[in-house]
């Protein structure tokens, strides 16, 4: 009898827990269907969107909840089409520290100048009619200039985030390098020195690649092709040969903190030589500089001046001197002041 009693008591504490494990599963499975529906209102379903012609662009166009969703349907389908168009796209684009769909941005690349260009038409029309701005032989070209700036903008645009990137790091190195052998110094092991130079921002690019490293080990890669992945993404080739060197070390069971060590003095001497070169050469731009934009057009305006004040002077082909005086002061000389900062910038040294 006690028996029993005791066998019903037991059923009578399961229960509850039976039924508590019950309704929590169910208020799951409840939330999951509300978060599928969320999601495919937004237009994030996960449904494989399948392209093979053009017939399947047109259904899987009427199916789009998204601006997003568009892209990536007509990025699918020109990429597979025409798979070596925008390879070189897709490598740069993973060597950027951005969440950017390949097949989407393609889509937005191909799609974006139309849409400006029709917003620019619709402006032409509307001062057409209305007649507010006076665009004469512009009205013309407009369309296809807005056309070819914004495709050159979206094409060329990550190319430069990736040489900007490429700077950043070759910048950052000799740093990084000090950074790193100071590590291997204490015998932190190589995953390990990668953590901690993820955490110093300071480092820039470099920071986020070795965070790249770390994200992959995390995920249960183990550190040779986590390294050999970032090896191949990375934009800087100073960087590449650093890891290159880090994982023969690692698999032929090297000194590491040697290899740093003599990698960073030999990278710390080079940027030293670098930037005294990049001193010297500023020295020689700074000499050029006040020669052309500075004395020269000082001597100009002071020779055009004192031609006009005799009447009726023209200068070669008939320009009027208060004509070339505008240009010159207003165009020609920003002109080259802009001209000369760009070549400066081109001059940097990357290291």
């Amino acid at each position: 009898m006690n028996h029993n009693k005791r066998l019903k008591n037991k059923n009578s504490l399961n229960t509850p827990i039976l039924k508590t494990e019950k309704t929590h599963k169910t208020d799951m499975q409840e939330e999951l269907k509300q978060m599928t529906s969320e999601y495919e209102n937004l237009g994030l379903s996960n449904k494989q969107v399948s392209i093979k012609s053009e017939e399947d662009i047109f259904i899987n166009c009427l199916e789009i909840r998204s601006v997003t969703q568009l892209f990536s349907i007509i990025g699918i389908y020109i990429t597979k089409k025409y798979p070596n168009l925008f390879k070189n796209i897709d490598i740069t684009l993973q060597s950027l520290d951005q969440d950017t769909y390949f097949e989407g941005y393609v889509g937005k690349m191909l799609i974006l100048p139309f849409i400006s260009s029709f917003i620019a038409l619709i402006f032409i029309l509307f001062n057409i009619v209305y007649g507010v701005f006076y665009l004469g032989f512009l009205s013309y070209v407009l369309l296809p200039i807005i056309f070819i700036t914004t495709f050159s903008f979206l094409y060329y645009n990550p190319f430069r985030l990736r040489a900007a990137k490429r700077l950043n790091i070759n910048s950052n190195l000799p740093f990084a390098l000090n950074h790193l052998a100071a590590i291997a110094s204490s015998g932190a092991p190589p995953e390990k020195a990668f953590e901690i130079l993820s955490i110093f921002t300071e480092f820039g690019a470099i920071s986020k690649e070795s965070s790249k490293i770390i994200d992959r080990i995390h995920f249960g890669e183990d550190i040779t092709t986590a390294i050999k992945h970032v090896m191949r993404i990375t934009p800087s080739e100073k960087f590449k040969g650093l890891l290159a060197g880090i994982l023969t070390v690692i698999e032929t069971g090297g000194d590491l903190e040697e290899y740093l060590k003599q990698a960073a003095e030999t990278a710390m001497h080079n940027y030293k030589l670098a930037q005294n070169q990049y001193t010297d050469s500023l020295s020689t731009y700074a000499d050029i500089y006040t020669a052309i934009l500075i004395a020269a057009p000082l001597f100009m305006v002071s020779i055009l001046a004192v031609m006009n004040i005799i009447p009726s002077t023209k200068l070669v082909g008939g320009i009027s001197i208060p004509f070339a005086l505008t240009v010159g002061v207003y165009i020609v000389m920003p002109v080259l002041n802009i001209l000369f900062i760009l070549l400066i910038d081109m001059m940097q040294p990357e290291i």
